[in-house]
């Protein structure tokens, strides 16, 4: 068990309304309630994704705005974004680099026996790495935990949660669809709010799990 990242001192004031203990009504709360502090992490992730290498900390920071505003119904946006931002850097960097080389690698090692060996394989790990990813991020948002031994949790967490695993699949598969389908129209909304949305959904998705499973239940928020 972990304990949640909580900072009264990055914390403002709640808001006077009563928060929706989770499921849609929670949902609704934060899109409602917060949407220019969704749209702001969005912008702030897009512009700190500009030198390429720096997007897997960008996008962790935004996913750390993103569950103290579903976690704790507030949050400072710059401050909780620039200090996760730093958080572990390199380490984060070079573990999505790693995971995002599972399917290329999956796709010459399964070419050595078939082509359709190739395709089989790579879309495999394709879909560890999604899961992985989502259950990874959402962590590192919300714990005072490394990124490696949350990654180790994701990865089990992948194994674990069958039916969640759906549903993050349907959020980043329909997420990815929508931008390609409509590309290049979709280009504003990507970089306005749709990659914060689709975190939100992935967050609301995997919370349950993390708070089931993980997260120090006298702690949580």
């Amino acid at each position: 068990m972990f304990f949640p990242k909580i900072d009264p001192a990055q914390t403002p004031k709640r808001d006077p309304r009563p928060v929706p203990a989770g499921g849609a009504g929670r949902l609704w709360y934060v899109l409602s309630t917060h949407f220019g502090k969704l749209v702001t992490a969005n912008l702030l992730f897009v512009l700190f994704s500009v030198p390429v290498v720096t997007m897997p900390a960008a996008f962790a920071a935004m996913t750390a705005v993103i569950q103290a505003l579903w976690r704790q119904g507030q949050c400072f946006v710059w401050e909780t974004f620039w200090r996760e931002l730093r958080t572990e850097f390199w380490a984060r960097t070079l573990w999505s680099l790693v995971l995002l080389a599972l399917p290329v690698g999956g796709w010459f090692l399964g070419g050595l026996m078939a082509v359709w060996a190739a395709y089989a394989l790579s879309a495999i790990l394709l879909v560890l790495v999604l899961l992985a990813g989502g259950y990874w991020f959402a962590q590192m948002g919300c714990l005072t935990l490394g990124c490696g031994a949350c990654l180790r949790n994701a990865l089990l967490l992948a194994a674990l949660e069958t039916k969640r695993n759906f549903f993050l699949l349907l959020i980043e598969g329909v997420t990815a669809a929508l931008v390609t389908v409509f590309w290049p129209f979709s280009t504003p909304f990507l970089f306005v709010f749709l990659a914060a949305l689709m975190q939100l959904l992935v967050v609301a998705a995997v919370n349950p799990a993390l708070d089931a499973r993980v997260v120090d239940p006298e702690a949580a928020v």
